[in-house]
């Protein structure tokens, strides 16, 4: 005699409650779990090494995931290696995109561009005679022979006057390479280091 497996779904009643088995459950994968728990249960071994499923006479499985797909159920992780591999994979990526950032070899240039670039912005904020200073925005630079040059052309940023009104301003920076410090620079015609 042939017995077909009755796989049970778990189902929601006119409260919102999930019922599987003789239990109830606030979730519907929690429902599914206890089902999946339920089958794990239910699969047993014999001696011979076959695989019986409890209630149901006649089938013999080989492999416990035959009698799991039977019931309509896998309670077998899956054993698959991108799965286990890619999380590694993206946390060496990411390391190495910050070690990359952080030891200032990016866009071809170097960190030391960047700090000249960020000290030109302070020493032109530093120069507003009238409310908040605001650091002029990044300027592409020219690496010279001796400095870093950075320009914003006029309009780029602006500083308030004594009224409160935005004027257009203009600045020319130049850093040494060498000690890293400002060696010229010029905000709206007016030269600050010569």
């Amino acid at each position: 005699m042939d017995t077909e497996a009755v796989v049970e779904e778990p189902r929601q009643d006119e409260n919102g409650i999930w019922h599987a088995g003789d239990g109830a459950f606030a979730t519907k994968e929690q429902a599914e779990d206890y089902l999946i728990k339920s089958s794990e249960k239910l699969i047993s071994r014999r001696n011979d090494g076959l695989w019986v499923i409890r209630g149901i006479d006649g089938h013999t499985f080989s492999r416990k995931a035959d009698a799991e797909a039977y019931l309509g159920r896998s309670t077998t992780p899956k054993n698959n290696l991108w799965a286990s591999v890619f999380p590694l994979l993206l946390v060496g990526v990411l390391g190495v995109s910050v070690a990359y950032l952080f030891t200032g070899k990016r866009n071809g240039g170097d960190k030391a561009k960047m700090d000249a670039l960020f000290l030109c912005q302070k020493s032109i904020a530093a120069t507003a005679a009238y409310g908040k200073q605001n650091l002029p925005g990044y300027s592409e630079g020219q690496e010279g022979a001796e400095a870093w040059q950075f320009l914003w052309p006029h309009g780029t940023f602006y500083f308030k006057n004594a009224f409160g009104v935005d004027v257009p301003q203009s600045a020319k920076c130049q850093v040494d390479l060498q000690t890293g410090r400002i060696s010229y620079l010029l905000v709206s015609d007016r030269e600050i280091i010569k």
